[in-house]
């Protein structure tokens, strides 16, 4: 999680709004998903993270990384998901629409 937070610091210092917005997410390196991701976590959100295509990264790759999935939290997608779902049942198409 050391990179994780670094690069969120990192964010913080270029663009505050998007690193103190992840500052307050739970975060977890997992396996279950291929890239990295925001869910809701209880009340809160959490940032997943494969953790070996993460350290595949470049750090600057991993900079707009992270602010894209900040800007998914941003835009309510989590929480407008089940919304969108039942306007387009095509996951692959939605995912791509809200990138």
């Amino acid at each position: 999680m050391k990179t994780v937070s670094s690069v969120i610091k990192r964010l913080m210092q270029q663009d505050p709004y998007y690193g103190l917005f992840l500052c307050g997410l739970n975060k977890e390196f997992s396996d279950k998903i291929e890239t990295a991701g925001v869910c809701l976590d209880g009340i809160n959100y959490k940032l997943l993270i494969n953790k070996e295509w993460w350290y595949s990264l470049l750090p600057d790759i991993r900079l707009g990384i992270a602010k894209h999935e900040a800007l998914h939290l941003v835009f309510y997608h989590v929480v407008d998901g089940d919304m969108w779902h039942a306007l387009c049942p095509d996951h692959d198409m939605l995912n791509v629409a809200m990138d």
